[in-house]
């Protein structure tokens, strides 16, 4: 058993998500001014994916003039996830179940 005595700790905010269809949801599912946001997470999540197979694929060295290596670029497409992501459960389906969508980590 575990227990906290100390000060309260404050959670951020956090929606219901429900499943996410394959494929993700229907454009009907969502509402039309988070919409957009799918498709941007979609296209970063696809980023991310494509900077890490770089790392993989030249032992993430750095470009030869310099710069960043594909790893370092891998972790700031991650960091890009969040915004699409948030904005994309911030409103409930428009099912009515009460649940919110979440990303459906699609390569387009």
């Amino acid at each position: 058993m575990f227990s906290y005595t100390g000060a309260e700790v404050r959670l951020p905010e956090a929606w219901p998500v429900g499943p996410v269809p394959a494929g993700g949801y229907p454009e009907s599912a969502i509402d039309p001014e988070v919409r957009p946001a799918a498709g941007e997470f979609d296209g970063q999540f696809r980023t991310l994916v494509e900077q890490l197979q770089t790392a993989w694929d030249t032992g993430n060295q750095a470009p030869a003039g310099g710069g960043p290596t594909p790893m370092e670029l891998a972790i700031d497409a991650m960091r890009g996830l969040m915004g699409p992501a948030r904005k994309l459960m911030e409103r409930p389906l428009l099912d009515g179940s009460g649940r919110h969508p979440g990303p459906a980590f699609r390569l387009v």
